[in-house]
């Protein structure tokens, strides 16, 4: 991998221009309260009036966890683009070891790789999660009498 620490007055202010934009989504991510999230959502605690308020309060439940899960990842990568920077690796594909085009880290600051990588990783990533749902669908017990006998034990009209 090339040394990145020798930039240009060009790229420097670019990154510092990036580097503002980074601090302040990180900013940002820990001082915005997410949509859902407010106190009312467990004013029954244990004892629901109905199911349908136990249902909802759930659902809520479900998708503030979701999108908690969501800003911890994105806290992650906004951090590790300020490491990046520090180390003057900014700018520099993880997987290939080229330049990230400027226009994709103006539009994802916190871009680690270029987007040929970004695709195979996300192709590879799609595919493992495949193969481990039907490694799990495999090793699922079957229960009851195989197909095959399903069709003897049935009379035909």
């Amino acid at each position: 991998m090339a040394n990145h620490k020798h930039r240009t007055p060009n790229s420097r202010t670019r990154a510092a221009y990036l580097r503002g934009r980074l601090l302040e989504r990180r900013r940002m991510l820990l001082t915005e309260r997410p949509a859902g999230t407010t106190s009312h959502n467990m004013r029954y605690s244990n004892e629901y009036a109905d199911v349908l308020d136990a249902a909802n309060d759930s659902l809520e439940q479900e998708i503030s966890f979701r999108v908690a899960e969501i800003r911890s990842d994105e806290m992650l990568q906004v951090d590790e683009a300020l490491r990046r920077i520090s180390e003057g690796t900014y700018g520099v594909c993880e997987m290939c070891g080229r330049s990230i085009p400027v226009a994709r880290l103006q539009a994802l600051p916190s871009a680690s790789m270029c987007v040929q990588c970004q695709r195979e990783h996300e192709s590879r990533s799609k595919e493992e999660a495949t193969v481990e749902r039907w490694d799990r669908i495999s090793e699922m017990p079957v229960d009851g009498p195989p197909a095959r006998s399903l069709a003897h034990a049935c009379p035909r009209s």
